[in-house]
């Protein structure tokens, strides 16, 4: 027994005495941070980029730039929600209604939310050409359009014909805009087979507000009423991070003791150990030294991942969209009766 707790001693210290083990100890969850963070930031950083639009009546103009602005709106309100005050969602309604824009209208409600409120990601610029020909080059970046922001490249433009609407952009990846658009384009086709069939749209209107919200329960929760909390949640989450930790230490431990087996074999010191030990006491030995290897690692990475949790919450709180969500069901459905009249061409 005390050859093999040698052994594993030995084996234990060769590894965290070694500098490349505490250089993947410290930026592996470094660079799973950076991973996961950078995208969040680049999206939150990313500056607004122009988009225009060609259309003759002007509806569809109208209709988009109103739909830009509900769902920036719809981004304040959650924050003022987050808050937990009662009078500021409806303050910022009443400014809101006065005429005040989303961002005028959260700095005097919510002071500290404009820092927090993704900054807006499209800008509405007056088209720099009347043909999809001139707004080519404005496209492709040979030439910039001027707007609120100064000058820049034209992202994207919507150019709205008789039988379809046609989207152009050189990023032919991105979809938000797009989806933006076809969303705006379904409402408009709603609301011109409503007014054809003599039928007002506010009453489409009126029954989803009327609509029964969804509350998410479960008959296996502690609270006597089902009601569902991000601590009901959380074990699902410990187990998505533990997985992950798990898959890091698989790979990361067995490329030590690949990488140590190699050096010994080579350097016969594999040879020398089994003139003062057994081979089973070498083996077992060597699996209690990677054993505690194992052990360093997921406390190193279990300390560290305390602070993600925060994400996690951020989650939980997206997650009462999925009310909206079902509440949206019935419309889906009778759009899907009512069909499309607009259709979208992507032209990249």
């Amino acid at each position: 027994m005390d050859k093999i707790f040698l052994v594993a001693r030995r084996e234990y210290f060769a590894y965290v005495t070694a500098w490349g083990f505490w250089l993947g100890l410290l930026f592996t969850p470094l660079i799973l941070a950076i991973a996961g963070g950078l995208p969040l930031l680049i999206e939150k950083t990313q500056p607004a980029r122009y988009y225009t639009v060609i259309d003759q009546d002007g509806a569809f103009l109208q209709a988009l730039e109103a739909e830009v602005s509900k769902r920036r709106e719809k981004a304040a309100k959650a924050l003022i929600k987050a808050s937990k005050d009662g009078d500021a969602e409806k303050l910022f309604d009443a400014l809101r209604t006065d005429g005040a824009s989303v961002d005028q209208a959260l700095v005097k409600v919510l002071p500290a939310g404009q820092a927090s409120l993704p900054s807006q990601p499209f800008e509405f610029v007056a088209p720099p050409a009347d043909t999809v020909d001139g707004l080519k080059p404005y496209l492709t970046g040979e030439q910039l359009v001027a707007g609120r922001l100064g000058e820049r490249p034209l992202y994207a433009a919507f150019v709205v014909l008789p039988d379809r609407i046609e989207y152009w952009s050189s990023d032919v990846v991105a979809s938000d805009l797009r989806l933006i658009g076809q969303r705006v384009s379904e409402d408009l086709s709603i609301a011109a087979a409503f007014e054809k069939a003599g039928v007002s749209t506010d009453i489409t209107r009126k029954a989803i507000e009327a609509a029964l919200s969804i509350e998410v329960r479960s008959p296996s929760v502690a609270d006597e009423t089902g009601q569902v909390s991000l601590a009901d949640r959380m074990p699902f989450y410990v187990a998505l991070v533990l997985s992950g930790m798990l898959w890091l230490l698989i790979f990361s431990v067995v490329n030590y003791l690949l990488t140590g087996t190699i050096e010994e074999r080579s350097n016969k010191i594999f040879d020398t150990l089994l003139t003062s030990v057994s081979l089973p006491q070498l083996l077992t030995g060597k699996l209690l030294g990677i054993l505690g290897l194992s052990l360093t690692l997921i406390g190193v990475w279990g300390s560290v991942s305390g602070d993600d949790r925060r994400h996690v919450v951020e989650n939980d709180h997206r997650q009462e969209d999925h009310a909206d969500i079902g509440q949206r069901a019935g419309e889906d459905l009778r759009q899907a009766h009512m069909g499309r009249c607009d259709a979208f061409q992507i032209i990249g």
